[in-house]
């Protein structure tokens, strides 16, 4: 009879882990800081304020079993704290302990988190940047920039990472140079001034990494790398005389070119993977190439518009010599959020203090001073109108004068008031009105036009997007 209990009990246990109340996930939660509980709130440290709430979570997920309090589901994990851009945290958790924090006060929302994978571009010459002229030797190739880079690892022996003729590290700089697996300080220098790794999060998703294949801290361990194309990879004797095939996920595409054609290749096949979906990117070459990508690259005889490729190219050097900018505040956003009827609770989500929307304030969406225009006609509506102000700031040339010049979307006609703006000083802000009359909707849901203020110098597009709803 004792055998028999003992194997009931085991076996109720076995039930109970295995439900689908055991299967976790992975979350990013936001939180209010300010509406937690003063029982689990601490002032200093935000890790044990989260620690806090997790132990209540895992308190109240504890149920009756025989007149004894057992635990239902695994324990939840908390696995990192955020307090600089976002308030929050991260953790594992069932459904059951999702929905105890869902009560908790200060709760804002919970984001299951993904794997995503992370794109390059050859960014000096994509972006159109040139050693010794322009902005690059203006700012003095950007010295006394710390830059921060999300990477799948980094090998830090590289040339690149070299420190001959740098500075100190700056004294602003709060980061650290995390040790782990073949990878101490001693690694970091004045150039490579810090490096962290987070794993955390992957290994409470998809279970403890593998470290004969990758290694545990900052480090790069591609594994088999020749298929990457990547630098010290390709065997000479293979690739002469051959065109070589490079998987596209991983390395820089130029190098893998450079790569491709000191191992005596005639030329390359650059695969891309599934993630990058039929994504167009410019890329240099120095021997004969093809890309290949996961899907065909164009589905429709149809132009892009501006819904495909929002602004278009960034131009580092016309950026910094704009002649008008559209200025805009944090307030300005949330205001615009308010026009959007969001809630303080949603708002929350986006800042780390208390914002009240205005009252009795007529706030329209289409007023946010932002360098585009989306005009929306609702239920079929063909002979309404909708206005919209912006205000530009003169940065350019101190006395200058600019004139519009529209090109009007299908369907609709355009007034912009005034016509001109003159300016006698930088810094002076100057506003206009843009107003859209529907005439007649297009045989599509939307069309494009654009709005641009020309002086002899500047030209300020700003695209213009109607919609039929």
């Amino acid at each position: 009879m004792m055998f028999r209990k003992i194997l009931l009990f085991l076996v109720l246990v076995t039930t109970t882990y295995t439900g689908a109340e055991m299967a976790k996930n992975t979350y990013i939660i936001h939180m209010d800081k300010t509406k937690i509980a003063a029982k689990l709130f601490h002032e200093v440290d935000s890790m044990q304020t989260y620690q806090a709430v997790i132990d209540y979570i895992n308190e109240m997920s504890l149920q009756k079993v025989d007149g004894d309090q057992q635990q239902e589901t695994m324990p939840a994990e908390l696995l990192y704290a955020y307090e600089t851009a976002i308030s929050g945290f991260s953790a594992k958790l069932s459904a059951k302990q999702l929905q105890i924090l869902k009560k908790v006060d200060g709760f804002l929302s919970a984001t299951p988190d993904q794997l995503l994978q992370l794109h390059t571009t050859n960014s000096q010459q994509f972006l159109g940047l040139q050693n010794g002229r322009g902005l690059l030797s203006a700012s003095n190739l950007a010295s006394d920039v710390i830059i921060g880079i999300l990477d799948t690892g980094i090998w830090p022996e590289h040339i690149s990472f070299k420190d001959t003729g740098m500075p100190a590290v700056p004294s602003r700089w709060k980061g650290v140079c995390e040790e782990g697996t073949e990878f101490s300080k001693s690694n970091c220098n004045k150039k490579l001034i810090g490096a962290r790794f987070f794993f955390k999060g992957y290994e409470a998703e998809n279970g403890r990494i593998n470290e004969t294949e990758e290694f545990l801290s900052a480090r790069d361990q591609n594994g088999h790398a020749s298929k990457f194309c990547l630098n010290g990879t390709l065997n000479e004797t293979l690739v002469k005389g051959k065109i070589v095939v490079c998987d596209g996920a991983s390395g820089n595409r130029y190098e893998k070119s450079e790569n491709v054609k000191q191992a005596k290749g005639v030329g390359m096949i650059l695969v891309n993977p599934k993630f990058y979906g039929n994504e167009l990117t410019a890329n240099p070459h120095i021997l004969p190439t093809a890309g290949v990508g996961y899907t065909a690259d164009v589905t429709s005889s149809n132009s892009a518009g501006p819904f495909a490729y929002g602004s278009g190219h960034v131009d580092p050097e016309r950026a910094v010599d704009p002649g008008l900018i559209y200025d805009i505040t944090e307030e300005d956003y949330l205001k615009y959020l308010c026009s959007l009827n969001y809630t303080s609770s949603e708002i929350a989500l986006f800042t780390n203090g208390t914002f009240t929307c205005p009252k009795n304030a007529a706030i329209q969406a289409g007023d946010l001073n932002y360098p585009s225009f989306a005009f929306n006609f609702k239920g079929g509506v063909q002979n309404g109108s909708l206005e919209y102000k912006r205000t530009v700031t003169n940065v350019g040339i101190p006395t200058s004068s600019y004139a519009v010049q529209v090109e009007v979307p299908k369907g609709v006609s355009v007034i912009v008031k005034p016509k001109i703006l003159s300016f006698n000083k930088l810094g002076q802000k100057l506003s206009y009105k843009v107003t859209v009359f529907g005439k007649s909707k297009t045989s599509s849901d939307s069309s494009f036009g654009s709005l641009t203020w020309i002086s002899r110098k500047f030209r300020v597009r700003s695209p213009i997007a109607v919609t039929w709803q």
